[in-house]
């Protein structure tokens, strides 16, 4: 009887130590099983797009046919406020009029006819601006988190004018993340 309880107690042991790791690894407690737990934080920083232009107007005033007029190019500054580089888009609507009744056409310098050029600082009035019908393009290709770039407008002015009606267009500039 003795002999065979220390065999019984023996097995009992043997099965004891080979069942309890799978026991544990099915989820059951056993005399072999520990668990631990990790906490692992994880953040994340959302990249934000955010540009501001001043002035955010300009008046050319009295604009004489076929004389071209500009704001330097300095006249205006685009500033990337956000936290990711950005490349910055400009485009314009259409001529309207502000008194009267008749509208510019917006385009090459020709009667009642006009558009905007624009360039950068160290550069030269050399693009045309888009209008809402035509892509965008670039007014500056990378603009760094809170790097700016000045630039300038000129207007071609009309050739000639068959009313005296004042006008009025809207520039959009659009900050594009870079990929």
């Amino acid at each position: 009887m003795k002999k065979s309880f220390k065999w019984l107690l023996g097995i009992a042991l043997v099965l004891t130590l080979i069942l309890s790791p799978v026991a544990g690894l099915l989820g059951f407690a056993g005399l072999a099983s520990a668990e631990t737990t990790q906490n692992v934080t994880i953040n994340a920083t959302p990249g934000w797009l955010s540009i501001s232009n001043t002035p955010d107007t300009f008046d050319f005033g009295t604009v004489y046919a076929t004389t071209d007029e500009d704001t330097t190019l300095t006249g205006f500054n685009v500033t990337n406020g956000g936290s990711v580089n950005c490349s910055v888009t400009i485009q314009c609507d259409n001529w309207t009029h502000t008194s009267g009744s008749n509208d510019w056409i917006y385009g090459a310098a020709a009667e009642n006819t006009s558009r905007l050029m624009f360039g950068v600082e160290g550069g030269s009035f050399g693009v045309a601006v888009p209008d809402a019908d035509g892509p965008a393009v670039n007014l500056t290709a990378e603009l760094n988190i809170t790097d700016s770039q000045l630039w300038g407008i000129e207007i071609d002015a009309p050739s000639s004018f068959t009313h005296g009606d004042s006008q009025q267009t809207n520039l959009t500039l659009t900050g594009v993340i870079l990929g």
